[in-house]
């Protein structure tokens, strides 16, 4: 490189300190060039990321299991019948010898206890898994934007695989999309608010990454989960180009009454946010929030989804219904009364029922009750 474009910035490695000494500097100091984490996947909870603040996070990931048919159409028990008529699936030597990672579901299962908790039943192990990983690593992802300049950047270990597994990919071997795909494109949207909790203060962040200013009224409000709205502010921002703008919450809306009852939301034009008091195993979610329509459409379906209550991350596993569905988007968070319409496309014909109903139709309130 010095040879051929001696203008040219070159880094030895990733991670790489650069103009140092390895003997002097580590290679990994989140202070000075690139930094990978791969402690949160291997040792400890992913709410460790906002322990530090890298310059440049070029390698992080969580594990999750690929899309139901992916999984039972490549793999199955070592009796030779269906993986998930096995009598252990998780431990059917076939479906580890899918499994990479050292102890690998031994660290699913750690990261899932303390958020979402470890369910028994395979199906709800697989979609507990999926959504614990884009919940990892959009946690990951939320923080670093939020310290934008100080964190310029991350890159998400990984994309796609090329082979059916357990895996950090987004997107499997058969380009069936993860859960977390569509999380990552929400989470690097251009405009996008999140929530922090530094020093006991609960902040929304309006994160601006365009080259215009960022206008809008931003409503923020303290309510129980049915709805009830307990105490609101509406407050007129302007983020401007390539900034972040925290706006901290007054005790009004900062400070429950009953933690597991209550969450706070923030709405900014078409974005909502919704921070949570404490985990999901001790939120009272309501078990089955969620009032459903499917209509036939030209290419697919038209899936409806009103939630009575707070439905959280909710998505439609479609290739369980499907082996060519595809559906928009995933993850939706719905408050009390608010709609969702899912776009699914396929071949397939009378499969309006599936889409109304779990193992296709998911949330994360349904694994509270599993």
């Amino acid at each position: 490189m010095a040879e051929l474009d001696p203008t040219r910035p070159y880094s030895d490695n990733s991670p790489y300190s650069p103009r140092s000494d390895s003997e002097d500097l580590h290679p990994n100091d989140p202070n000075h060039g690139t930094y990978h984490q791969w402690e949160v996947w291997n040792r400890i909870d992913y709410t460790a990321y906002r322990s530090e603040i890298p310059r440049f996070c070029s390698e992080f990931g969580f594990q999750a299991l690929p899309a139901w048919r992916t999984l039972t159409d490549w793999v199955h028990a070592a009796d030779g019948g269906p993986l998930d008529a096995a009598h252990d699936p998780k431990n059917d030597p076939n479906f580890l010898l899918h499994q990479k990672a050292e102890d690998g579901n031994g660290k699913l299962n750690r990261g899932l206890a303390r958020h979402l908790g470890v369910p028994d039943g395979f199906a709800d192990w697989h979609w507990a898994t999926q959504l614990n990983q884009a919940r990892a690593v959009v946690y990951a992802i939320d923080h670093y934007r939020r310290w934008w300049p100080r964190t310029a950047g991350a890159i998400v270990w990984q994309l796609n695989d090329c082979w059916p597994v357990t895996s950090w990919a987004a997107i499997d071997s058969e380009e069936r999309p993860k859960p977390l795909w569509y999380a990552l494109r929400r989470a690097f949207a251009a405009r996008h608010l999140v929530f922090a909790n530094e020093n006991g203060i609960i902040s929304a962040v309006l994160l601006n990454d365009t080259d215009e200013p960022w206008h809008g009224a931003l409503l923020l409000s303290r309510e129980r989960l049915d709805g009830d709205t307990l105490a609101s502010l509406t407050v007129e921002v302007s983020v401007e180009p390539r900034t972040v703008t925290p706006i901290a919450l007054s005790d009004e809306l900062s400070k429950p009454d009953d933690p597991i009852a209550e969450i706070v939301v923030a709405r900014v034009k078409d974005l909502t946010r919704v921070h949570t008091f404490v985990e999901d195993i001790e939120l009272t979610y309501e078990p089955d929030p969620l009032e459903v329509q499917v209509v036939e459409a030209e290419d697919g379906y038209a899936v409806t989804v009103t939630a009575r209550s707070l439905a959280r991350d909710v998505t439609l596993l479609v290739d369980q219904a499907a082996a060519d569905a595809t559906v928009d988007d995933a993850l939706i968070t719905l408050t009390a009364g608010e709609s969702r319409t899912f776009h699914v496309r396929t071949t397939a014909h009378n499969i309006g029922q599936a889409l109304t109903r779990p193992p296709v139709l998911r949330s994360t309130n349904d694994l509270q009750h599993t």
